[in-house]
C-alpha cells in the first residue's frame, strides 16, 4: 500500500487520487503555494520539482516575466540632462527620428541642454505636446 507524499500515511484504494506519479489523499493534493492551499483535482494542475501547484499560482510563480507577458505595461520615463555614456545613445536615437546624420564621439563629455521629456512605449517614443496621442 503506497504512502501519501504529503502526510506519509497509507493511502487506501477508496480515498486514492493519483497525480504526478503518486497516490494522494484527496485533502493532501493541494497547491504548494502557502498563500493559496487550494485543493486540486487530478490532471487539472501543474507540477514543479514533484510539487503540485494550481495553474494560477504556477503561472504567477514560474511563468514568463517582464513586458509582453501579461500584467501592467512597463515603460521608461526619461527627463533631464543626458551626459556621459548615454550621450551617444541619445544623439543616435534623436538623429534616427529627425533624419539628421550623427557621428558618435567618445571624447565629448559635456552635458547636453535639458531634453524634452518623453516616454518610450512599445518601441515608439511619445513626446508630450498639445495633442493627445493614444495607441491601442
Amino acid at each position: 500500500m503506497p504512502n501519501c507524499p504529503r502526510c506519509q500515511k497509507p493511502v487506501y484504494f477508496a480515498e486514492r487520487v493519483t497525480s504526478i506519479g503518486f497516490d494522494w489523499h484527496r485533502p493532501c493534493l493541494r497547491c504548494e503555494n502557502e498563500a493559496c492551499k487550494k485543493t486540486l483535482a487530478a490532471g487539472s494542475h501543474s507540477e514543479r520539482e514533484g510539487k503540485p501547484y494550481c495553474n494560477r499560482c504556477y503561472g504567477a510563480m514560474f511563468g514568463p516575466r517582464g513586458y509582453g507577458h501579461g500584467g501592467v505595461e512597463s515603460h521608461t520615463f526619461h527627463q533631464g540632462q543626458t551626459t556621459g555614456q548615454h550621450r551617444n545613445e541619445y544623439l543616435s536615437l534623436s538623429a534616427s527620428l529627425t533624419g539628421v546624420r550623427f557621428k558618435p564621439s567618445s571624447t565629448s563629455s559635456t552635458p547636453l541642454p535639458p531634453i524634452q521629456p518623453h516616454t518610450i512605449r512599445n518601441s515608439r517614443i511619445l513626446v508630450p505636446s498639445r495633442h493627445i496621442v493614444t495607441y491601442y
